[in-house]
């Protein structure tokens, strides 16, 4: 039995394939037994900011990651010099595919990291409900800090960023910080 999770812009949604000819066939469109011709990095923004997308294949040597940095659902656009035409229709059959028996998967927390932006014009303060430095599951990293929210303040974190300013901070533990979130997948397991 494989499993297969398909993010569709906010939301995943997870289904077991059974048997293996759905995911046989699947990759078959897809493609993805030519990664081997394609580079394992590819940028298609000229901006910061933008996602990562990250494509793993297991190859007959091995597994192969394909980064692209930038948009990729909403550009139809990508000149084949910034991403091979043949990659960019695999992420198009892998980001299309869904599954009448697929189920809504929501993760069980939210991953924000933190990193040092001292030079901000203005700054929020972080909603004192939201996990903060000193909570069980927070790490320390080289770039700052990976706070754990419960999937239960999903749409109140997200209600608090959308009234940040991309020049604006946030405000915690005395220290402004720049934000971005993850969510992880559930072979990461919890915080």
């Amino acid at each position: 039995m494989f499993g297969l999770l398909v993010g569709k812009e906010a939301s995943y949604s997870a289904r077991e394939i059974c048997p293996f000819s759905e995911v046989a066939e699947l990759f078959k469109s897809a493609r993805l037994d030519e990664t081997k011709d394609f580079g394992s990095c590819y940028s298609i923004a000229d901006y910061t900011d933008a996602p990562t997308n990250v494509l793993v294949v297991k190859t007959e040597t091995g597994y192969k990651t394909i980064d692209v940095y930038g948009d990729i659902r909403h550009n139809d656009n990508i000149p084949p010099d910034r991403m091979p035409s043949d990659l960019q229709e695999a992420f198009r059959v892998l980001l299309a595919f869904s599954h009448p028996n697929a189920q809504e998967w929501k993760p069980p927390y939210l991953e924000v990291m933190m990193w040092p932006f001292s030079y901000a014009k203005s700054s929020v303060s972080w909603p004192v409900e939201f996990p903060g430095i000193a909570d069980k599951n927070t790490r320390r990293s080289t770039r700052g800090l990976e706070l754990f929210l419960p999937h239960t303040e999903f749409d109140h974190y997200k209600a608090f960023v959308s009234k940040l300013r991309p020049t604006a901070a946030v405000l915690l533990d005395g220290k402004k910080w720049a934000i971005s979130e993850r969510i992880p997948f559930p072979h990461e397991g919890k915080p």
